[in-house]
C-alpha cells in the first residue's frame, strides 16, 4: 500500500480492535484519509518526505521525523478505519445490498456503530492535534523545513493572532489547532471589517510587520507596539468568533470547539435555537467591539510611540461598523 500506513500490521499498532482487514479492503480508505486529513495538515511534499523517512529511503536520521511519522500514522489509521466502517458489514451481490446474519452472528446495533465511528474520529483528530503541536514546537528544525515553507503552514500567515495558543489567551478554544485553522478566514474578515476601518490600514500593516519582525527589525523589542498588539489581539479573537458564520461550533469544557473535531457527535446533539445562537454571536461581537474601543483609546494616548498610527482628532471620528449579525446558524449545544 503506497500510503504512510503501508501494511496492515502498522495499522494494527494504532487501532487495537478485532478485525481481519486486508490490504485490498483498506488501501482505498487509507488513500482517501490521506487526501482528506493529512494533506491539509502536512502538505504533499512533506507527507512524501515522511513516507520516504518511514520506508528508509531517506538517509537522514531524525527523532523529530520519527515522532511526526508515528503521530501521522496514528491519525491516518484511526481515520481510515472510520471511513471503512460502512463497507465492513454490507456486501454487494447480484441481488443488491445485503448483510450477513446467522445463528452465531448478527450485525451490531446502529448505536454501537455510531459509538465506534465517533471514537475512531475523535482519536484520529486528537492525533492530528498532537501532530500540529509537535511540528510547531520544532518549527525551526531543518527536518521540518519543507513543512514550515508549505502552503499547509502558510495558511496562517498574515493574521494578527499567529497560533492556537495565542488565540486561546483571548478566547477559549482549548488551544485546538484545528479550531484555530477553521477560524483563520474569520480573523481575516474581522481584520478587514473592524480593525482596518477603525485603526487604519497603515497601523494594522505595521502591527503585522511587528509580529513577524526579526531581531534586526527596527520594531523588534518595541514595548509600545507589543502592548498595542496584545490589546488589538484581545479584540480580534471575539470579533473573529462573531464573524465565523461558516464554522459549526460546540462549547466543550468552557471552550469553543469546531465540530470538525467530532462531527458525528455534533450531528446527534440538539441544535440550539436561533435566539440562543444570535445571543452567543452578539455577545462575542459586543465584547470584541468593547475591547477594540479600549485598544483604540490606548493607541490614541500613545500615538507618538506607535508606527503607522494616526490619532483621532475626536472620539466622534470613530467609524461605525454595521451590526451584521443576522445569520443564526453555527452554534450547537453540549
Amino acid at each position: 500500500m503506497n500510503t504512510l500506513v503501508d501494511t496492515i500490521a502498522t495499522l494494527r499498532q494504532y487501532v487495537p480492535i478485532n478485525y481481519s482487514f486486508t490490504p485490498e479492503l483498506m488501501e482505498p480508505h487509507l488513500r482517501r484519509a490521506e487526501r482528506t486529513y493529512l494533506v491539509p495538515v502536512l502538505g504533499e511534499e512533506f507527507l512524501a518526505e515522511l513516507r520516504d523517512h518511514d520506508q528508509g529511503s531517506s538517509s537522514s536520521t531524525s527523532a523529530v521525523l520519527d515522532t511526526a511519522v508515528e503521530l501521522a500514522q496514528e491519525a491516518l489509521s484511526h481515520l481510515a478505519v472510520r471511513l471503512a466502517l460502512p463497507y465492513l458489514s454490507v456486501q454487494v451481490g447480484d441481488a443488491g445490498l445485503h448483510i450477513t446474519q446467522t445463528e452465531n452472528y448478527r450485525p451490531p446495533y446502529q448505536w454501537q456503530v455510531g459509538d465506534l465511528a465517533a471514537g475512531l474520529h475523535e482519536s484520529g483528530m486528537a492525533a492530528l492535534e498532537a501532530l500540529y503541536a509537535h511540528l510547531e514546537r520544532h518549527i525551526g528544525a531543518p527536518a521540518v523545513a519543507t513543512w514550515a515553507a508549505s502552503s499547509a503552514r502558510s495558511v496562517v500567515n498574515g493574521v494578527l493572532i499567529p497560533s492556537a495558543t495565542e488565540f486561546d489567551r483571548y478566547y477559549r478554544i482549548g488551544a485546538s489547532r484545528i479550531t484555530y485553522v477553521d477560524l483563520v478566514p474569520a480573523m481575516r474578515r474581522a481584520t478587514d471589517l473592524h480593525l482596518r476601518p477603525q485603526l487604519g490600514t497603515a497601523f494594522v500593516d505595521a502591527l503585522l510587520a511587528h509580529l513577524n519582525s526579526e531581531d534586526s527589525s527596527s520594531t523588534a523589542g518595541d514595548t509600545a507596539m507589543d502592548t498595542a498588539l496584545e490589546k488589538v489581539q484581545a479584540a480580534l479573537a471575539p470579533l473573529a468568533v462573531a464573524e465565523a458564520k461558516e464554522v459549526m461550533f460546540r462549547y466543550v469544557n468552557g471552550g469553543l470547539t469546531s465540530t470538525r473535531m467530532e462531527p458525528n457527535r455534533a450531528q446527534n446533539e440538539k441544535n440550539v435555537g436561533p435566539d440562543v445562537v444570535q445571543a452567543q454571536r452578539r455577545a462575542a461581537r459586543e465584547v470584541g467591539v468593547g475591547l477594540l474601543a479600549l485598544a483604540h483609546a490606548w493607541c490614541d494616548a500613545n500615538a507618538d510611540s506607535l508606527t503607522g498610527y494616526t490619532a483621532r482628532t475626536s472620539a466622534d471620528s470613530l467609524p461605525v461598523v454595521e451590526d451584521r449579525l443576522h445569520n443564526t446558524g453555527g452554534m450547537l449545544a453540549m
